[in-house]
């Protein structure tokens, strides 16, 4: 059995525990070993951490699901309260690449990695490209392909501060879990989209149908058409489970909610599950 624990989210499942934008997620395996997914915007996650009794010191790796600064806020203070101890670091490379955003203000934004010592995550960094298998049973996919006609949030992503040069987000990345159940897509932001997203898991790993579905599908401000894609994905991939958060945006959850009000379950900083 595996455990999935939502350390940070945009909201939170206990009063207790801070929220925030960002995503942070702990996963036991059932092998006994640990991995960290994102850490969220801040050291925040680390605190839920504590509250919920999650040890970071122990785990064996962090993957970074892409350069954002709500996934990846949190990194000094995983790197200050690892003491020292070894652990893996995986992305994308473009994860260290400058990334900025136009709001609905229509000023410009610098949002990737926030960091006060690049050079110390530079040093741990391992780069991932394609498919690779983290541990056993866990599986990290980048450079998800884009399929024509296929939503993918990515509209007013820029990698220059003049906000001209279009960023279409390679680094996005996902992570699927194996389990006994049946394989769990673990999402960061999802920006390649809930479609490719599937379909490129289908290619490199082979599947057709996933047990459950838990993080950010980037459906805050996305459209009728891309909304029922999505939901038609979660159809046509038999998903069972599906913990939405973080990017999905209340409306993005009442609209899977809606359609399929068996599956969909809030998610939030506490949330826990044994698969």
């Amino acid at each position: 059995m595996s455990t999935l624990t939502v350390l940070m989210d945009n909201n939170s499942l206990d009063k207790t525990l801070a929220a925030e934008h960002g995503l942070s997620m702990h996963i036991q395996l059932a092998n006994g070993r640990k991995w960290l997914w994102d850490t969220g915007q801040s050291g925040l996650f680390a605190r839920n951490a504590s509250r919920l009794g999650v040890e970071l010191a122990d785990i064996s790796g962090c993957a970074l699901s892409h350069g954002h600064y709500d996934h990846t806020g949190g990194l000094d203070t995983l790197f200050n309260q690892s003491a020292g101890r070894e652990f893996a670091l995986l992305a994308h490379p473009d994860f260290f690449r400058k990334r900025y955003v136009i709001r609905p203000d229509s000023l410009c934004y610098e949002i990737g990695l926030k960091t006060d010592n690049p050079e110390r995550i530079r040093e741990r960094y391992s780069p991932v490209n394609g498919m690779v298998e983290l541990d056993e049973g866990l599986f990290m996919l980048t450079d998800i392909e884009r399929l024509k006609g296929n939503f993918q949030a990515v509209d007013n992503f820029y990698l220059d501060s003049e906000c001209t040069q279009k960023d279409g987000i390679p680094d996005d990345a996902c992570l699927v879990l194996n389990t006994s159940s049946g394989p769990v897509l673990i999402l960061g932001c999802c920006h390649s989209g809930l479609a490719n997203t599937c379909f490129y898991a289908r290619k490199e790993l082979r599947i057709d149908r996933f047990y459950a579905l838990i993080g950010g599908t980037h459906l805050a401000s996305a459209s009728e058409s891309a909304l029922k894609q999505a939901a038609d994905t979660i159809r046509d991939f038999g998903f069972s489970r599906i913990w939405p958060g973080h990017c999905t945006g209340q409306r993005g959850f009442e609209y899977l909610e809606n359609v399929f009000p068996d599956r969909v379950q809030p998610m939030g900083a506490g949330l826990r599950l044994e698969i």
